[in-house]
């Protein structure tokens, strides 16, 4: 038989030196039938991959990415990040004041009450003390001049009792009035 009278099917290429058809390798994929072309596997786009002898690529699930052209596995998010699209190229991070403790996360959550978060981050940070969340911020806030936070972690600052003062922010702490 002479080459003629074979031809290469999907996720195939026609190799010159063999003489024969072989494979796309894995990263490629070929979606010509009844062929001869020595240049049927083209690359898998960015978020895409594919196995060898593939005639299509495959999307990445939500949580996942592919950032370069070529790939053979989906990549899950790390810690601190998400995404939310198929074929995703990339994952974004969470904004300040939530986070994902897990990777390949298709979302973050707000931090808590008496919590903040940098931008990226995996968890949540107690805030501390002279400080006050009510949740889902990037800092804690100094407690105001006649309040106090005595505890790491407090979503409100706590007015000072009777007979004390605290004319400072962010005090941990009241003073008993002078007489």
């Amino acid at each position: 038989k002479g080459i003629d009278a074979c031809t290469c099917g999907t996720g195939e290429m026609f190799d010159l030196e063999k003489g024969r058809c072989r494979a796309c390798p894995a990263g490629w994929y070929g979606d010509a039938e009844d062929h001869l072309l020595t240049d049927a596997c083209r690359l898998c786009p960015r978020g895409t991959i594919s196995g060898t002898g593939a005639a299509t690529c495959t999307y990445c699930a939500a949580g996942f990415y592919a950032d370069s052209e070529g790939s053979q596995e989906c990549k899950p998010c790390p810690k601190g990040s998400f995404n939310i699209a198929l074929g995703s190229s990339a994952c974004h991070q969470c904004a300040a004041g939530s986070y994902s403790a897990s990777i390949n996360s298709t979302s973050c959550a707000s931090c808590g009450p008496g919590q903040f978060s940098f931008a990226g981050s995996p968890g949540c940070l107690a805030c501390p003390t002279g400080t006050y969340s009510p949740g889902g911020w990037q800092t804690c806030l100094p407690c105001s001049p006649g309040s106090y936070a005595n505890e790491t972690g407090m979503s409100v600052c706590l007015n000072c009792p009777a007979g004390s003062e605290q004319p400072a922010s962010g005090a941990e702490s009241c003073n008993v009035c002078s007489t």
